[in-house]
């Protein structure tokens, strides 16, 4: 080997050596780093983090809650700098040792508590919500997941106070002082709804202790004898601590006596509930001799009550619903468009008047709200009848009413105020009137 071609090769070597040299300064330097960051991490995160032993379907939302701290909207803030976050998931156990339906039926209904001490001091209002679904691995052949909770709901109850953090059935002695008479509606979420914010300046009052309701429906195809899941479906409830302008309460029908016989045509089943039950309902000092003006101004409550939201409540029987309201006379003071019935955002969220392209609504005494449902009783194999299962339907208008005086000792109007008619046999009458009067007129030659 020459001396140039000797001299270039050791040159090579040195080069080799020293870029080997300096990667592996450059790595040693890298994982220092690394491990100082995460060190760094590991001091800070036992800071800050309490860590609890999550359920294996806990674990996502804890790292979404940490990735995403919650906060309330900035249109809340500004109103009330101290709104707060309160979440709840369900921790619902289901599967082989979890909560069933009973026989014959494929709905869970299932309670817990909602944790005090996460909600603001002193009074508390709540100004909105957010619903958190969870997407659960169905047992279903060719299924992958399915959404379960049918609706979640949130109640004060007179003489019930439930524990956080564990799920309890109909029929548990801990649900002993659970009374649909007395129960004080404050949350209603139902299946694909989206979160509702109430108008600025009201609130509803939640000073008592709140308990939450599941609704699970399962297809028909579930197993329930397979693996054991926990549904942890919850919502993120906006409270504040400071008294709104005006206090608003949640109020509805329920078509108990529903009963749709099949092949009829298209069938107009109508829910009703009176101005007089609606203000019994929510008005602290109701009048007995029932004579104080209803959700209109009066001597006691100089700014009118009115109508702020509403949730035309159905499941998917119906395909068509819209409101009324309909004065002593029988004529109408208020009709809405005709909606979608059945699930979807717009169909089962809650939304403000304006938001509805409404105008304000208020109620005067012998008016009546009713709920139309229109339902092609064609399609039908069995009696149509009120119920949270399979092949059952509900007609239930819901309102949010606010303003001076509303103090909700209950919610829920437990109605058999409802009727039918059967809109094809109506069209087909019309018709042959039509074809006899046209058949009957003489014309001049």
């Amino acid at each position: 080997m020459s001396k140039d071609h000797r001299a270039s090769f050791i040159s090579m070597n040195v080069y080799t050596k020293l870029a080997a040299a300096v990667a592996a300064v450059l790595a040693i330097s890298l994982l220092a780093n690394i491990f100082e960051g995460r060190l760094a991490n590991l001091f800070e995160g036992r800071q800050s983090i309490t860590y609890q032993n999550p359920s294996f379907l806990q674990v996502a939302e804890h790292k979404r809650i940490r990735r995403q701290p919650q906060k309330c909207p900035e249109t809340l803030l500004r109103e009330y700098p101290d709104c707060t976050v309160v979440s709840f998931r369900g921790n619902i156990p289901i599967g082989k040792s979890g909560l069933k339906p009973a026989e014959s039926t494929f709905s869970v209904m299932a309670y817990t508590g909602l944790d005090e001490k996460m909600m603001p001091k002193g009074q508390r209002f709540i100004l909105g919500w957010r619903p958190e679904m969870q997407e659960t691995k169905s047992t279903c052949r060719g299924q992958d997941k399915v959404s379960l909770v049918h609706h979640v709901n949130a109640y004060m109850y007179k003489n019930l106070k439930l524990p956080s953090g564990k799920a309890f059935s109909d029929g548990s002695p801990e649900l002993a002082g659970l009374s649909d008479l007395d129960a004080v509606m404050v949350v209603s979420n139902d299946k694909l709804a989206g979160t509702y914010i109430l108008p600025s300046g009201y609130g509803i009052p939640a000073n008592s202790p709140i308990t939450i309701e599941y609704h699970l429906l399962f297809p028909k195809c579930w197993d329930h004898d397979l693996e054991d899941q926990v549904e942890n479906s919850g919502m993120d409830l906006y409270m504040t601590g400071t008294p709104t302008k005006y206090p608003a309460a949640l109020v509805g029908a329920l078509n108990f006596n529903m009963d749709v016989a099949p092949h009829q045509g298209a069938v107009d089943y109508v829910t009703r509930m009176s101005a007089e039950n609606i203000q019994e309902k929510i008005l602290s000092n109701w009048d007995a001799s029932r004579n104080a003006n209803v959700l209109a101004a009066n001597e006691v409550y100089p700014k009118m009550l009115t109508i702020l939201a509403v949730h035309l409540h159905t499941h998917d029987m119906t395909y068509a619903k819209f409101l009324e309201v309909v004065n002593s006379d029988g004529s109408i003071a208020f009709r809405s468009d005709e909606e979608k019935g059945g699930y979807g955002l717009k169909e089962q969220s809650f939304l403000n008047l304006a938001e509805k392209g409404w105008p304000e609504l208020s109620l005067k005494p012998g008016q009546h709200v009713q709920q139309h449902c229109k339902i092609n009783s064609d399609h039908l194999d069995h009696s149509l009848v009120y119920g949270l299962d399979w092949g059952q339907e509900m007609c239930a208008p819901l309102l949010l009413v606010g303003g001076p005086g509303i103090d909700s000792p209950a919610t829920l109007i437990s109605t058999k105020d409802t009727h039918f008619s059967i809109l094809g046999r109506m069209l087909a009458d019309f018709a042959k009137d039509v074809a006899h009067e046209m058949s009957s007129l003489t014309f001049a030659p």
